[in-house]
């Protein structure tokens, strides 16, 4: 019975190290999936940005105006159209 309690302790001192560890490998693993994420958004952006310009001719004025609000970023060089009214 005297060692029962010691036993228990450690135990217990051996479950709560084990879930720091467990929460910084969570941390790490969240960390690295955000990094994952923008890289992949970075890469949909310039996918979506590379466009031929008879695509982009032929595309409708909706599709036209999101790719300019995604891949242009600075529209007030270029004159207004039919197909380019601000929002």
């Amino acid at each position: 019975m005297t060692y029962t309690r010691p036993l228990l302790l450690s135990a217990a001192l051996l479950l709560l190290a084990g879930c720091a560890e467990v929460q910084t490998y969570g941390a790490m693993a969240a960390q690295y999936r955000k990094q994952q994420n923008d890289l992949q958004l970075s890469g949909t952006v310039l996918e979506a940005c590379d466009v031929s310009l008879g695509a982009y001719y032929r595309a409708a004025g909706n599709v036209r105006r999101a790719l300019d609000e995604l891949c242009d970023p600075d529209p007030a060089d270029k004159p207004l159209t039919d197909d380019r009214r601000p929002m």
